[in-house]
């Protein structure tokens, strides 16, 4: 049976139509592919692209879905590049409590500072679940680092 050990969910915010689609995506999937491998759980908004070609639907649906993915996740990795699309995104996450991680660099460096404290959280919680609301659990967080002297 699989380890059933929680990871944090990860997001990839970056560009798609602007500029060359099929170097986009190779930048998504590769920047998935290095976050994964830190240990993470990541989704890629970009592999929406081949549903995007076979069932068209209107950009406002597309980003709607995308929204709702990153009210599930701890992070959001933000690769480089021109996109309003990413920049909504961004914006969304960092008025919910979701912390925007620049790059690969940026994502271990959460991971690193970060992460340890909140799976000492998470235990402490013992609810299984991490993240159910982002501001509820980054309030949370924030009041048990508060209490307990630690910076997280």
């Amino acid at each position: 049976m699989a380890d059933r050990t929680y990871r944090p969910k990860v997001y990839i915010a970056g560009p798609l139509t602007t500029g060359d689609r099929v170097f986009n995506r190779a930048a998504a999937i590769s920047t998935a592919n290095a976050v994964s491998g830190l240990g993470a759980v990541v989704y890629v908004p970009h592999l929406n692209d081949d549903w995007e070609m076979m069932y068209p639907r209107p950009y406002d649906d597309w980003m709607r879905d995308c929204l709702d993915w990153i009210d599930v996740c701890d992070a959001v990795v933000r690769i480089g590049g021109k996109s309003n699309g990413a920049s909504l995104e961004c914006e969304y996450a960092s008025g919910n409590g979701v912390p925007i991680c620049q790059g690969v660099p940026g994502f271990r460096d959460w991971m690193n500072e970060c992460w340890e404290t909140r799976k000492e959280f998470e235990q402490h919680v013992n609810d299984g679940n991490l993240r159910s609301k982002p501001a509820q659990i980054t309030e949370e967080y924030e009041t048990y680092c508060a209490t307990e002297g630690n910076n997280g």
